[in-house]
């Protein structure tokens, strides 16, 4: 006949057991990247207020490119200057400035294209997503103001 002690300390022994190899597995799945929240947050693109980002690739060529596609929901055509994208996936600051008076027009209600290239991009972006901090500065027709609008991508960087 058991006593009561040995009877709870067989009990404790057999489920700590248990206890110790399912962490043993969450740690073997963290380890080799299953567990990685960001393998099921989808990639994204977003802009505040006027602007809506409806494509975007980040991609290792040549020319080590970043492209989005944005929506010109200002209400008046809009001039682009410049461009800058920082982040985790980048060893520097990527920017781009359009020369001269002219920028790149976006009328109203349309989408443009915006590219970025020879960006020094890090070895782990082609691995894991990482969050990119999007500025551009342009102006509005019909101003001379230059404005400042900040947006976000997140992604990995396509082979």
């Amino acid at each position: 006949m058991m006593r009561k002690g040995q009877a709870a300390m067989e009990f404790l022994m057999t489920y700590g057991w248990a206890i110790l190899v399912v962490l043993v597995v969450i740690a073997a799945l963290s380890y080799f990247g299953v567990l990685d929240p960001s393998n099921v947050v989808p990639d994204r693109c977003s802009f505040s207020a006027a602007f809506t980002c409806s494509d975007f690739l980040v991609q290792d060529t040549a020319g080590n490119d970043i492209t989005f596609t944005l929506l010109n929901g200002a209400g008046k055509d809009i001039y682009v200057y410049s461009l800058n994208v920082s982040g985790q996936g980048l060893s520097s600051i990527c920017s781009a400035t359009i020369e001269g008076n002219s920028g790149i027009l976006i009328p109203a209600g349309v989408e443009g294209q915006l590219n970025l290239s020879n960006c020094q991009f890090t070895a782990s972006s082609l691995t894991k997503k990482n969050k990119y901090s999007i500025l551009i500065n342009y102006t509005q027709a019909g101003s001379t103001f230059v404005k400042t609008q900040s947006g976000e991508l997140f992604t990995k960087r396509q082979p």
